[in-house]
């Protein structure tokens, strides 16, 4: 999903003026790297910490860019099936060919929620730390 940032092909992102909201969430899984220094590392507990950010040009009557509420059950149902699992054991990362790393998670989430966000809005970035500092972002170029 791309933003329509006008007929002025040389216009940058930087000089348009957008909102952007961001909400921050939390789950707890567990978790394995597969093909880690040649094998699966053991299974292990986080509590993974995602911000979502959305981005638009303009506000709703209400003023507001979407509704907080809406994004946050957006998140609920990406990680339901995940909330307390081993993430090595249910879709999208229940294969070999799948590491449930934090980037990884980040492009799921991101790729679930880029289906949902209305179209007056842009989903600018998924971030996921699976450790205090340790995060990861996933977004889409343009």
């Amino acid at each position: 999903m791309t933003a329509d940032w006008g007929s002025n092909p040389s216009t940058t992102f930087k000089e348009r003026n957008i909102y952007e909201l961001t909400i921050k969430r939390s789950f707890v899984a567990k978790h394995g790297l597969r093909h880690y220094r040649g094998g699966t590392e053991p299974i292990h507990e986080h509590e993974w910490h995602v911000w979502i950010t959305i981005a638009g040009n303009n506000l709703d009557p209400s003023g507001c860019l979407l509704d907080f509420g809406d994004l946050n059950t957006w998140f609920e149902q990406s990680v339901a099936n995940w909330k307390g699992k081993v993430l090595n054991e249910v879709p999208p990362f229940d294969n070999d060919m799948s590491s449930p790393s934090a980037e990884n998670i980040a492009k799921v989430i991101y790729d679930m929620l880029a289906g949902v966000v209305p179209k007056t809005a842009v989903l600018r970035q998924v971030e996921v730390e699976e450790e205090p500092g340790c995060r990861a972002t996933y977004r889409e170029m343009s």
